[in-house]
């Protein structure tokens, strides 16, 4: 079935990768009053996608408590959980939560700190307490000092690992919530590093795992299944990172290749900090394929601003997405980077790379989920002063289908012409071609966009307006005529026309990424494939 469309072509077009996503809550935003001062630090997405997300809230100014809430996928609470989609717990005087997983059975854990001991919760999928899990669903663990859990993974054994401070302190725990005594001493391990604390925790398939964290440096340590240090990971199972100035590393996130990127915040000191990236071999040293020397820096707010990342994923097409807070005065907002796999800025995402959201008062998120239709889930807390709020966003990031796709140019559909109207000053004529988008897969793809990712020689794609844009541009393919039913089944194509204004008239490279749905979300997690010109 052959479709010839002329497209809107346009800078920042409906439904592009960041843009808020209007179906959940209002305008993409969902804000949750759950007590006086209220922050999620932990989210995850069900199956069937439902997100809960954990934080403390707080009914005074020293009483504060884990609290769960569980919201259904247009951002409504949902009244199956809990009391009215909510459920707080009591453990300890004054609780701080910091990590949340989902068990394969549909039970929530989290961890954090209670009166500074490690504190462990499991929840049933009503959100009641699971009475097979420690006393009552809950676990306190003294490693003999103030400590508590700032990260949680869950081994395919079932066993539970948490990591917090002092220092990098693990605990591995049966699945009944006992400590593990083949690891560690006693189920505990604690390893001195130049600054304490734990704020990330990653399982690799050989059973290892790297835990990050540290204040001062980014610090890595790595750990044998046994709870011993991997002395193959950087000097005696532990890196350190240096950006030159003072850094805090947040989460790590592994890839398929064995590498590890891990997040946080860097600055020189003196209040500027911005979101930083580290990459790391399998072995621990930097990367340097990755942003430069293997780092990478982004700053949101300028000279004076405080900028970090609480959280990274990596999507399954290889980019990264880091999510924070940008705070280019008192007042913060909810900030999003996407970067490629060599660590730069994509600039198919919001503003060349970066997406800042504003609540209206102090924002800032801490956890990031990603969900199979590629939807962006950030969570966190906003308010105005020191009163907050959960607050949620969510952010539309159709998955690149550059796999399901072919794109080839159209020989007879070339032309040229001397006449550069609508295009600015310094452009001597215009370059038009057709190029036949069609579907090789055996998936039906829908809400498709194409994005200009080079388009060399200073030339610029002409837009529907009559103005330029480069990369970054966006071609959203609407549903009309006999591509009315929005969707490009398997064996069809849609042909799609380019104006470019030339600076001169001599070849040039033009490679676009296509981003879509596959059969309604159900299978949208693919891998990237390679650019088409």
């Amino acid at each position: 079935m052959a479709i010839l469309l002329m497209p809107s072509l346009e800078l920042l077009g409906q439904g592009a990768p960041g843009d808020p996503d209007p179906t959940f809550g209002v305008g993409g935003k969902v804000i949750t009053d759950l007590g006086a001062n209220d922050l999620a630090s932990a989210l995850v997405l069900q199956p069937d996608g439902k997100l809960v997300a954990l934080g403390v809230s707080s009914t005074t100014d020293e009483a504060f408590d884990f609290i769960l809430a569980r919201y259904l996928p247009d951002g409504s609470l949902d009244s199956a959980f809990g009391v009215g989609g909510t459920v707080t717990t009591d453990v300890g005087a004054q609780d701080s939560p910091r990590a949340l997983i989902l068990q394969p059975d549909g039970k929530l854990v989290m961890a954090g700190g209670a009166d500074c001991d490690f504190a462990l919760v499991r929840y049933l999928t009503n959100g009641g307490l699971d009475p097979t899990f420690g006393v009552g669903g809950k676990v306190i663990t003294d490693f003999g000092f103030c400590e508590g859990a700032g990260a949680l993974a869950l081994q395919l054994d079932g066993k539970l690992v948490a990591a917090g401070l002092p220092g990098f302190s693990l605990a591995r725990y049966l699945p009944n919530g006992s400590l593990d005594s083949t690891f560690g001493v006693e189920g505990k391990v604690t390893t001195v590093v130049s600054a304490d604390g734990v704020n990330g925790l990653v399982l690799q398939p050989d059973g290892k795992l790297v835990a990050s964290g540290g204040f001062g440096n980014f610090e890595l340590a790595r750990y044998l299944p046994d709870g011993s240090l991997d002395p193959a990971f950087g000097v005696g199972g532990k890196v350190s990172t240096d950006f030159g100035g003072f850094e805090t590393a947040g989460p790590v996130v592994l890839q398929p290749d064995g590498k590890l990127v891990a997040a946080g915040g860097a600055g020189p000191g003196g209040g500027t900090v911005d979101f930083a990236l580290a990459r790391y071999l399998p072995n621990g040293s930097l990367d340097p394929t990755f942003g430069v020397e293997g780092k990478m820096t982004t700053d949101f707010s300028g000279v004076e601003g405080t900028d970090g990342a609480g959280a990274l994923i990596r999507q399954p097409d290889g980019k990264l997405v880091a999510a924070g807070r940008a705070c280019p005065d008192f007042a913060c907002d909810f900030a999003l980077a996407r970067y490629l796999s060599d660590g730069s800025l994509d600039s198919t995402f919001g503003a060349g790379g970066r997406v800042v959201t504003d609540f209206g008062g102090n924002d800032g998120a801490g956890t990031l989920v990603l969900q199979p239709d590629g939807k962006l889930v950030a969570a966190g807390a906003a308010g105005p002063g020191g009163i907050a709020d959960f607050a949620l966003a969510r952010y539309l990031s159709p998955p690149l289908v550059n796999a399901f796709v072919t794109f080839d140019p159209i020989p007879s559909s070339f032309s040229f012409t001397s006449n550069a109207t609508g295009c600015t000053s310094g452009f001597t004529g215009r370059f038009r071609f057709e190029a036949r988008m069609s579907n090789h897969s055996s998936s039906s793809l829908s809400d498709l966009v194409v994005a200009v990712t080079t388009l060399t020689n200073g030339n610029l794609l002409q837009n529907a307006d009559g103005g330029p844009a480069g990369v970054g541009a966006r071609l959203t393919v609407p549903p009309e005529d006999g591509f009315a039913d929005g969707l490009l089944s398997p064996g069809e194509f849609v042909d799609l026309g380019f104006p470019i204004c030339l600076r001169e008239r001599r070849a040039f490279d033009f490679f676009v990424d296509v981003f879509g749905v596959v059969d309604g979300g159900a299978a949208a997690q693919v891998e990237q494939g390679v650019p088409r010109d």
